[in-house]
Formats: C-alpha cells, sequence, structure tokens
C-alpha cells in the first residue's frame, strides 16, 4: 500500500460504513489504513479477521484490541467464516469469499474489495469488472463501480517498486449491496437493469491494446453483440419469474 492509495482506502471505508453505528468487517489488516478509516467513522462493532502472527501481534502493540467496539479474530477467514456475520459493511480483497456474502450481509448491506484485477492492461481490467458484476448479480448482489481518479504517472512514485502493480489514471471502486427485501406496497420490477460499465473512450482502447481500427471495430462489434444478449437474457429471466406476464 502506497500514500496514492490512501484516499482510496477512505473512500472504501465511507462506503461500508456510510453512517455510524452500523456493523463492520474487514479481512485482512495488512497496514491498518482501511480500519483506521473505519474508526473515525464509528461503527457499533468492528470485526477484523486476520491470520500472520507478525501482523497480530503488530495489532496487539497498537492497542486494536482495546478500541472501540473491535473483535480480534486470528486465523483464516476460510477457516473462521462460519462464525461471522450478518454485517451492514465488508471490506475484502479475496473473491472465493464473494459466495459467502449473501449471508454475512444483511439487507443493505454493503461490501467492497481491493480492485487490484489485471492492472496493467484497462481492457482486460473492464472484461474482469464486468464478470465480477455478473457473478454479483446471480448471487442476488448489486454491483457499480465507481471510477475515482488517481495521480501514478510520476516516475518517482515508483522508485524503488521492483513491478509497478497500478497504471491507470482511475480506480474504479467496487459498490456491492445487497437489496433490501421488496415490502407488498413496492412496485414490482418488469426488467432487471443492466448498469453500464463504461473505462475508457475507444481511442484510449485503440491505444492501449497497440490494434488497428478494423481490429477494434470487430473487437467492440462483438463487445456490443455480447451486451444485447446479455440485456434480452436478464429480460426474459425478469418476465419469467413476473407472475403478471
Amino acid at each position: 500500500m502506497m500514500a496514492w492509495e490512501q484516499p482510496l482506502m477512505e473512500r472504501h471505508a465511507s462506503y461500508i460504513c456510510p453512517r455510524p453505528g452500523l456493523r463492520v468487517l474487514n479481512v485482512g489488516f495488512g497496514m491498518g489504513i482501511v480500519d483506521t478509516e473505519l474508526q473515525k467513522l464509528g461503527p457499533a462493532s468492528h470485526t477484523i479477521v486476520e491470520a500472520h502472527p507478525d501482523v497480530l501481534a503488530r495489532m496487539r502493540d497498537q492497542g486494536w484490541p482495546d478500541k472501540p467496539g473491535v473483535r480480534i479474530v486470528s486465523g483464516r477467514w476460510q477457516d473462521v467464516v462460519a462464525d461471522l456475520g450478518p454485517f451492514d459493511g465488508d471490506d475484502l480483497d479475496l473473491h472465493s469469499f464473494h459466495a459467502h456474502l449473501p449471508r454475512l450481509l444483511a439487507p443493505g448491506g454493503r461490501y467492497a474489495f481491493y480492485n487490484g484485477m489485471c492492472p496493467d492492461n484497462v481492457f482486460f481490467h473492464a472484461v474482469a469488472c464486468e464478470v465480477v458484476r455478473l457473478r454479483l448479480l446471480r448471487l442476488g448482489l448489486r454491483c457499480t463501480f465507481r471510477p475515482l481518479p488517481v495521480k501514478v504517472d510520476d516516475a518517482k512514485l515508483w522508485q524503488g517498486v521492483r513491478d509497478r502493480y497500478w497504471h491507470f489514471d482511475t480506480y474504479y471502486l467496487p459498490e456491492v449491496c445487497r437489496p433490501r427485501r421488496r415490502t407488498a406496497s413496492q412496485p414490482r420490477r418488469r426488467w432487471m437493469p443492466v448498469p453500464r460499465f463504461e473505462i475508457q473512450s475507444a481511442s484510449s482502447f485503440r491505444k492501449l491494446l497497440n490494434v488497428n481500427d478494423k481490429t477494434f471495430d470487430d473487437v467492440e462489434s462483438r463487445a456490443c453483440e455480447v451486451r444485447a444478449c446479455e440485456v434480452r437474457a436478464c429480460e426474459v429471466r425478469a418476465c419469467e419469474s413476473d407472475p403478471r406476464q
């Protein structure tokens, strides 16, 4: 974690804990940046899952067990997940964790993860984000990606870093939410909206992918066909689930 990522972690924290008094979970303490920001927001309970013994020792030295509402769970999340939840907010960076979200998140609960997928190619980054969005949709969770500008083009920023792990001027914050249960007074949706994920202009894609106009047009045309099929499939599924149809 580097200094330019500090504002991103603040946005992560403010998304999963939008008001005081909520129950929040963070898996992986790391440098404690997200957890420090969460503490500022006044959660009612703050659960931290951490497995590394050195990190756990540093947490004890920094007084984290004595902070308001903090509960430290020692161990891998795979071993302790059955005893966790429900939570109003959760921050995590492991995609295999997603299958547990419908149980861990309370209705209206929010979830975010560090979006470092395919960080050196904007095309594949967009594809990875869309795959995650569709998988979460199948779990009954809504997911959008909020663009946040970042400045990482200064060569001095990466001095001493062996492998540069971010190359874009925008970070896309995953904002995942478990919808609240629909009440009898709420109207029934006739189709499922499919949020669009716009990431770069066509000219930027051509430059980053280093392809000619014809190749890019073929890729763009195929992507439009996939999007149209996806929308039609969602409409069909929604109509089939509507008893009025």
